[in-house]
Parts: C-alpha cells; sequence; structure tokens
C-alpha cells in the first residue's frame, strides 16, 4: 500500500542524512532486501540516516502500513 501524498509527507528524497515526516509516526526503515534497519516506536518527526549505507529503503508507517520508497546517497 502506498500512502496518498497529500497525507503524509517524507523530505527530502533522496537525502544523505535527516528526513523529517509529518505528520509525526511511529515508522520502521526497511533496507532494499525488506530487512528492518530501523525502528521508532514513538511518533519520530525526523530520523537520522547517515550511518546506513547509499541505496534504496521502504519507510512504513507502522500506524496505517504505508509504504514510502526514499534514495539515501
Amino acid at each position: 500500500y502506498i500512502a496518498p501524498s497529500n497525507l503524509t509527507n517524507i523530505y527530502p528524497n533522496p537525502t544523505s542524512g535527516w528526513v523529517h515526516i509529518d505528520p509525526p509516526s511511529p515508522l520502521e526503515v526497511l533496507d532494499g532486501m525488506g530487512r528492518i534497519v530501523l525502528i521508532k516506536i514513538s511518533p519520530a518527526t525526523e530520523i537520522e540516516l547517515s550511518s546506513l549505507p547509499k541505496g534504496l529503503y521502504f519507510i512504513r508507517l507502522t500506524s496505517s502500513n504505508a509504504y514510502f520508497k526514499l534514495l539515501k546517497y
């Protein structure tokens, strides 16, 4: 399920580090193979991804089960 873009904003995309989530949401970040690499249980307004390798990631909002593609460079 891909969420309608008018409900949630995740930016910047692509990113090299910080990503902002509006509105805040609990989330998981998955790598291109579907492995969870980051979990935020409390609603997050931003996440820091600079420690992750470059590549394609998916952000799953756990409250709505919506997925967003994210490119890390």
